[in-house]
C-alpha cells in the first residue's frame, strides 16, 4: 500500500529504520512540516507542484519535479517545509535485501549470481549525493507506481526504477569525473552547484539572467563557474541559455501564440534585429517564416 501522509513527529526516531518491506509515501500538503535529522535507508526523494526543502548530510537542498535525490543507507536527512505552499512529496524507502538483490543482479556476472544470489553492498559503495535528472523513463515508472495496489506489482516496478536509475547513476558518475578536483566530495559539490545553475536557467527561460547572477545564485566565482560549466556540459552558460530561449521562441511562433515582435521581447532579447539574427543562425529560417507557416520541417 502507498501511504498518503508524511511521518508523524510523534514517531520520530533518529536511527535508520529497519524495514521488512519497501515503503512508499505520496503525500499532499499545504502547511509547514518539519521532521528532524535522522538516518535513512536507501531513499528516493522528489517533489511536485513546488520545491521541497531538505537538509541532506548537513547540506540544504531544494527538490523539484525536474530531479530527484537517491540517498544511501545511513545518510542524514532533515525535512523542513517552511513555506505553506501546495506540495506533493514522493518518498520511496527501499528495504535492505531488496536493494542488495537489485544491485547484485546488475553488478554481477551470471556465474557470480549462481554462486551467491544475494550479496551485501561493499562498504565502499556509495551513491553520489547529487541531484539526478528526472528522466522520462523513471518518471513514467514512478507515475505508474502510484496507480498500483499489489505488493508484487509494486516491487516489479521498483525493480524497473532501480534498473533505469543505475544506468543514470553510471552516466552521472562519468559526468562528475569530468570535474578536475582531487577530492570526490568537492567534485560532487561542484557538480551539484552546476546542475542547480542549469536548473535555474531552465526555470527562468523568459528572464534576463547574466553570468554574474547565475554564479552568485549558486555561490561560485563567475570564472570558476564558466570554466567548469563548459567542461561539464560542453557549452558555455550563455550558449545553453540562448539555446533554451531560441527553442522556446520557435515553439511559441510555431503555435502562433505570439507575434514575432511579442516573442522577441517576451524572451528577453534587446532588439528585433538581434533576435532575428540569432534565430536564423540557429534554425536557418526567419521568425516570420515559422510564424506564417502551419507546418515547418524539423530543423532542430
Amino acid at each position: 500500500m502507498i501511504a498518503s501522509t508524511l511521518p508523524s513527529i510523534e514517531l520520530y526516531n533518529k536511527e535508520e529504520p529497519k524495514l521488512s518491506h519497501n515503503s512508499i509515501i505520496f503525500a499532499s500538503t499545504s502547511t509547514r512540516y518539519f521532521y528532524p535529522e535522522h538516518k535513512t535507508p536507501n531513499l528516493f526523494i522528489s517533489n511536485f507542484l513546488n520545491k521541497g526543502s531538505y537538509v541532506i548530510n548537513k547540506k540544504r537542498v531544494n527538490i523539484s519535479d525536474n530531479f530527484f535525490y537517491f540517498l544511501n543507507a545511513n545518510d542524514d536527512l532533515e525535512i523542513c517545509f517552511s513555506n505553506a505552499l501546495p506540495l506533493q512529496t514522493l518518498l520511496i524507502f527501499f528495504e535492505e535485501n531488496f536493494i542488495n538483490n537489485c544491485f547484485s543482479y546488475h553488478n554481477s556476472s551470471t556465474e557470480e549470481l549462481l554462486d551467491s544470489p544475494i550479496k551485501c553492498l561493499s562498504n565502499d559503495f556509495r551513491l553520489p549525493n547529487v541531484p539526478f535528472s528526472f528522466i522520462n523513463s523513471i518518471k513514467g515508472k514512478t507515475l505508474q507506481l502510484l496507480q498500483e495496489t499489489h505488493k508484487e506489482d509494486i516491487d516489479a516496478l521498483l525493480f524497473d526504477i532501480i534498473t533505469e536509475f543505475l544506468v543514470l547513476n553510471n552516466d552521472t558518475s562519468k559526468q562528475i569525473k569530468k570535474i578536475a578536483t582531487a577530492k570526490k566530495s568537492t567534485q560532487e559539490e561542484l557538480y551539484r552547484r552546476l546542475f542547480l545553475a542549469k536548473e535555474m536557467m531552465d526555470d527562468n527561460v523568459f528572464e534576463k539572467l547574466s553570468l554574474e547572477q547565475i554564479a552568485q545564485e549558486v555561490c561560485l566565482n563567475k570564472f570558476h563557474f564558466l570554466s567548469n560549466f563548459k567542461s561539464l556540459y560542453g557549452i558555455t552558460p550563455h550558449q545553453y541559455f540562448m539555446e533554451l530561449k531560441l527553442q522556446k521562441a520557435f515553439n511559441l511562433l510555431q503555435n502562433r501564440q505570439y507575434t514575432v515582435t511579442e516573442t522577441c521581447f517576451l524572451m528577453g532579447f534587446e532588439s528585433l534585429g538581434s533576435f532575428s539574427n540569432s534565430f536564423k543562425k540557429r534554425f536557418h529560417l526567419s521568425p516570420s517564416v515559422v510564424f506564417n507557416q502551419n507546418k515547418i520541417p524539423n530543423f532542430r
